[in-house]
């Protein structure tokens, strides 16, 4: 009998421990993906379509011209590009009600925005600026042929 026991003692001490190391094994295991299709880009290209506060103007150099100090706390001028090449301006006035509001198109070839509006007197108008700096948060745009940029952060 000792010997069926110095026998089967150790099969079964091997078998337990066999059938643990697998069960340790199998909770290691990583969950699969609950969501198969992540995005591929969860940080999305830069686009110029979006609703651009003005904040200043800068020389090419990037020292300050001018910081758009307006008199209305709560309220910024702002240029909105909109996704079918439409294109608004505002600007409030010093009431903070009254606002001036331009619309026209917009294109992007390679770093050059070209807009085309009407302007108050109904003449057609059009102009390039170059793409200076565009992220996520950013838009920078050297207004050509003058020497100067305008500065917006996404609003």
């Amino acid at each position: 009998m000792k010997r069926v026991l110095f026998f089967l003692l150790p099969v079964l001490f091997l078998t337990v421990s066999i059938q643990s190391c697998a069960e340790y094994a199998d909770s290691e295991t990583p969950l699969p993906n609950p969501n198969p299709n992540p995005n591929p880009n969860p940080n999305p290209s830069p686009t110029v379509v979006a609703k651009w506060k003005k904040i200043g103007i800068t020389d090419t150099q990037g020292a300050d011209i001018a910081y758009h100090d307006h008199e209305c706390a709560t309220i910024y001028d702002y240029m909105e590009l909109f996704s079918n090449g439409m294109a608004k301006d505002v600007s409030y006035l010093t009431d903070c009600v009254t606002t001036e509001e331009d619309t026209g198109t917009y294109t992007v070839s390679g770093n050059t925005l070209t807009m085309t509006a009407n302007d108050p007197d109904g003449n057609l108008i059009s102009g390039d600026m170059t793409i200076l700096e565009l992220t996520n948060t950013e838009l920078r745009l050297k207004v050509e042929p003058l020497d100067f940029v305008i500065v917006f952060e996404k609003y």
